[in-house]
């Protein structure tokens, strides 16, 4: 968890005061205006942020693994779904994980074409027997 011991001074006008507490009496999950105005800012930079996705290259996420991001986020372990899927990411990198399954998958695709290729001489025996 990253630690959050860096403190700032925030100006803004009462109204806009009450505008934020309004909003966390309705939305409790956030806990203090601090966690609020934090979870706010970061998702507001990454908002910023250029993409270079297009709606085709789009990544859906299963719900099942996006509730558990947000769980995540909400309870402060990431800034972002973003930064917890390219944490993940990393780790998988750095573990080798993506390397071993292509290698595994490759594994299986070998099989599959000696499979083949035993069941063609098989059928090409078969053929010199036709009546």
């Amino acid at each position: 968890m990253v630690e959050k011991t860096t403190k700032i001074t925030l100006r803004i006008s009462e109204e806009e005061l009450n505008e934020i507490d309004d909003f966390l009496e309705r939305n409790p999950q956030y806990g203090s205006r601090s966690e609020f105005l934090r979870h706010s800012a970061l998702n507001f930079i990454n908002s910023q942020r250029v993409f270079l996705v297009n709606d085709d290259d789009a990544i859906h996420i299963a719900k099942r693994f996006e509730n558990f991001f947000k769980m995540a986020v909400d309870n402060g372990y990431f800034t972002s779904i973003e930064s917890a899927v390219n944490e993940v990411i990393e780790n998988a990198m750095r573990e080798e994980l993506l390397l071993k399954m292509i290698n595994a998958k490759k594994g299986g695709l070998k099989s599959l074409e000696k499979a083949l290729k035993d069941d063609m001489e098989v059928d090409r025996e078969y053929d010199k027997y036709k009546f």
